[in-house]
């Protein structure tokens, strides 16, 4: 009796477990029509020059799918993200790439879409647990790894006998931009382990909030010289406030950042700049990667509830070969 007990034990957390780990398809548009459908992309803001790329990503996969893609830009207003969403809800579109900033508002939006019965596929940010839908999301924290790696090592290059003072820049309330720059300190005071960690300011998705971090930084701590940052907008600001402390060059000080846009690329290609490493964030790679998980969805498919896809080290020796596969929008 105890042996059947334990048995009944097992299958039910083996159910569980199943139950979580994989999400059913959206059977009831299972055999959906694609070609002269609507597929609806929702951008974050489309002032920066990641959207601006993945929107032309999505472009090109309805020239080869045949559908016609519907951009939705809330440029991060709440409000106009949920009557987008209800807009695309309208028009009746086959599937939704729903961008997600911030988890309790995906989860709305989420929500309203799955009560809809169109299929989504949640991009960059899960939604809020409360809600199940299938998710793609860059490996944030092994970004972080890689950029604080190879800041380390450029670092005991040029200033092995210098100390290191670290302040972060990152989105404070973005649970994968505190990846980003928590992996580049883990890994950075892994190789250096008396670096030390004095500062870390919220610098939004905004280049003058960045900068006012970055000066912030600096004045209550003039020492620091390596500053790591969740994204180019961050890290172009905390290259001004160098430059404005008459400061920004290599090696006198270090930037890292995850993106590797064109926002940033000119400052990557001068060797003199503090802003040396960048983890191409590829938004071909999201978009392909959503766009396969979602036509599973369509087809009834299961598919896990979150997939992961890396990112690639951007250095001055890579950089334009990077750009020109991933940012082609924003020449």
């Amino acid at each position: 009796m105890t042996k059947l007990r334990v048995c009944l034990v097992i299958l039910l957390v083996v159910g569980i477990i199943a139950t979580f780990s994989i999400l059913p398809g959206c059977k009831e548009t299972a055999g959906t029509e694609i070609k002269g459908g609507k597929l609806g992309y929702v951008a974050m803001d489309m002032k920066l020059s990641y959207f601006q790329s993945q929107w032309l990503a999505v472009q090109t996969i309805g020239t080869r799918e045949g559908f016609t893609p519907v951009l939705m830009d809330p440029a991060f207003d709440t409000q106009k993200y949920i009557d987008q969403v209800d807009n695309l809800i309208a028009q009746k579109v086959f599937g939704i790439l729903l961008s997600v900033w911030e988890p309790g508002l995906g989860a709305g939006a989420v929500k309203k879409i799955q009560e809809a019965k169109i299929p989504l596929v949640v991009m960059h940010v899960s939604a809020a647990d409360t809600v199940k839908v299938a998710t793609v999301e860059a490996d944030n924290y092994k970004a972080g790894l890689l950029a604080g790696a190879e800041a380390a090592r450029l670092w005991k290059e040029k200033n092995a006998d210098k100390k290191a003072v670290i302040a972060i820049i990152t989105n404070t309330d973005a649970p994968t931009n505190v990846q980003r720059t928590q992996g580049m300190v883990d890994a950075f005071q892994k190789e250096i382990p008396d670096a030390e960690l004095v500062k870390t300011l919220d610098g939004g998705y905004d280049l003058e909030k960045s900068l006012a971090a970055g000066q912030d930084i600096l004045t209550a701590n003039p020492d620091v010289n390596v500053i790591f940052t969740a994204h180019d907008t961050q890290a172009m600001g905390a290259l001004g406030a160098l430059k404005g402390a008459g400061r920004g060059t290599w090696p006198d000080a270090i930037i890292c950042s995850v993106d590797a846009s064109r926002q940033s690329s000119d400052e990557i290609k001068k060797s003199d700049s503090a802003f040396r490493v960048s983890i191409g964030n590829s938004p071909v790679t999201m978009t392909e990667t959503s766009w396969g998980i979602l036509k599973k969805v369509m087809t009834g498919e299961e598919v896990p509830p979150l997939t992961l896809h890396d990112m690639e080290l951007v250095t001055i020796d890579n950089i334009d070969a990077y750009l020109d596969k991933n940012f082609p929008v924003a020449k």
